[in-house]
């Protein structure tokens, strides 16, 4: 994923360039999106950069890892290949596209970032006392959707019940661990 902040010249007009609009477009399991944030937020944006009255995006493309390693700060021109690849054509500076091209003129701030997902295969023991991994420590996973403390509230929520049915059996708490951390890996673990 490539998100950066940017400014266009000239300003680009439509409805995708509304400010407070969240736009986003899904296509063969890629995303692109497109947030104007106008210009209220120059101050904090543009904190450690130039200072710009112009209304700032933020945009953000999902990039598939067969495309290889993504610059760790994009430059303006990656960041306009993207737009010009994959944003609406209100913001392209194709002219074929769009009849009144737009082009980044203001790279504000970027970064790059993988998503992925990982689960802990197995419980382990410290001091002869089982130590469970609950949430991000068990399993990791995009920042999108809060699923890292949504999967630790339900695993707190399941390590509680185990424990409070058989406290003297810790081979069957670590059992039914695996067993779920398996099911997650094998079956319903979330792969971004």
């Amino acid at each position: 994923m490539v998100s950066a902040d940017v400014t266009f010249e000239p300003e680009p007009v439509g409805p995708f360039t509304l400010e407070t609009h969240l736009n986003a477009t899904v296509f063969s399991g890629n995303l692109f999106f497109l947030a104007p944030f106008g210009n209220r937020f120059n101050t904090e944006l543009t904190r450690d950069g130039k200072p710009t009255k112009k209304s700032i995006f933020r945009i953000g493309c999902a990039i598939p890892a067969k495309n290889g390693e993504l610059p760790h700060a994009p430059p303006k021109e990656y960041i306009q290949n993207l737009i010009d690849s994959y944003g609406p054509a209100c913001i392209s500076s194709d002219p074929s596209l769009n009849p009144k091209p737009v082009k980044v003129d203001q790279l504000v701030w970027s970064t790059r970032f993988r998503t992925h997902s990982a689960i802990a295969d197995r419980t382990f023991t410290r001091l002869g006392a089982a130590i469970f991994l609950v949430g991000d420590a068990a399993h990791i996973h995009s920042p999108a959707g809060g699923q890292g403390m949504n999967l630790a509230m339900r695993d707190a929520i399941f390590l509680a019940e185990v424990v409070t049915k058989d406290p003297d059996d810790l081979f069957l708490y670590s059992r039914k661990i695996t067993l779920i951390s398996v099911f997650r890996r094998d079956g319903l673990g979330t792969n971004v």
